[in-house]
C-alpha cells in the first residue's frame, strides 16, 4: 500500500505489515489453552441495529479487534484493521476456514464512531460479502463494562487532544464455544500466525506420526 511506503522511513512498522522472518507454527503441533470466557455485551451494528455480541459471534471462530476509526498510530488500530483485511483472502480460499470464521471490529469511541461511521470505515476494508462485522456501542456507559470484561485499556490522551485515545492494542482469538484462546499485541499480530492459530483451534491442523 502506498501509505505504508510514505511512513516507513519515519516509523518502525510492526511485524504485521511485512513477511515473517521465520516460519509460522505448524497448525495442530501446539496447544492454545482457554484463557477465559468471551464476555457478552449490547452493541450496535453498522446498520444501527441493537444486538448482543454473542449473537453476532454465533457458532464461528472469531477474530475480534478493538479500534477507533480516527486513530493515528500506525502500529495501533490501523495495524489491527490491516491484518484483519489481509486475513480475508486466505480464509476465503481455504475450505476448512471459509464458513467457520468471522471477523469483528468494535469501536471504543462511541461518541464519534456512530454506526454510519463504522459502515463507511468497514466499506473501505471489507471484501464483498465477506463475514466481517463493524460494531459500536450506544454510549460510553454501554462500552465501559465491555472494555473491562476484555481487559482493554483506553484513556483520553489529554484534555487538549480529546480526539486522541491512549490504548493498548489487543486482538482476540475466540473459539466456537466463545472461549478466548489467544490475545495478540503489536509485536505478535501477523496474518500467518493468526491463520495457524485458527487452523489449530478448529482442529484442521495435523501432526505427522
Amino acid at each position: 500500500m502506498n501509505w505504508l511506503g510514505l511512513i516507513a522511513s519515519a516509523v518502525v512498522l510492526a511485524p504485521g505489515y511485512s513477511k515473517l522472518d521465520f516460519p509460522a507454527p505448524v497448525p495442530g503441533t501446539y496447544d492454545l489453552p482457554v484463557l477465559w470466557a468471551a464476555a457478552d455485551a449490547d452493541v450496535l451494528t453498522s446498520n444501527d441495529k441493537a444486538v448482543r455480541l454473542h449473537e453476532l459471534m454465533g457458532d464461528k471462530a472469531v477474530i475480534m479487534s478493538f479500534i477507533y476509526t480516527s486513530c493515528g498510530d500506525v502500529n495501533g488500530c490501523p495495524l489491527a484493521t490491516f491484518v484483519l483485511s489481509q486475513l480475508q483472502e486466505p480464509i476465503r480460499a481455504d475450505p476448512t476456514l471459509r464458513d467457520r470464521v468471522r471477523l469483528i471490529t468494535i469501536s471504543f469511541d462511541p461518541g464519534h464512531d456512530k454506526p454510519a461511521i463504522m459502515a463507511a470505515y468497514g466499506g473501505s476494508f471489507r471484501e464483498e460479502n465477506f463475514d466481517w462485522r463493524f460494531l459500536t456501542t450506544a454510549s460510553s456507559q454501554a462500552l465501559t463494562p465491555l472494555l473491562q470484561d476484555y481487559d482493554q485499556f483506553t484513556q483520553l490522551a489529554s484534555e487538549e487532544s480529546s480526539n486522541v485515545i491512549s490504548h493498548v492494542l489487543r486482538v482476540f482469538l475466540i473459539d466456537e464455544q466463545k472461549q478466548i484462546r489467544s490475545i495478540y499485541n503489536t509485536s505478535f499480530l501477523h496474518v500467518d500466525t493468526v491463520l495457524s492459530d485458527l487452523r489449530t483451534i478448529l482442529g484442521e491442523g495435523s501432526v505427522d506420526p
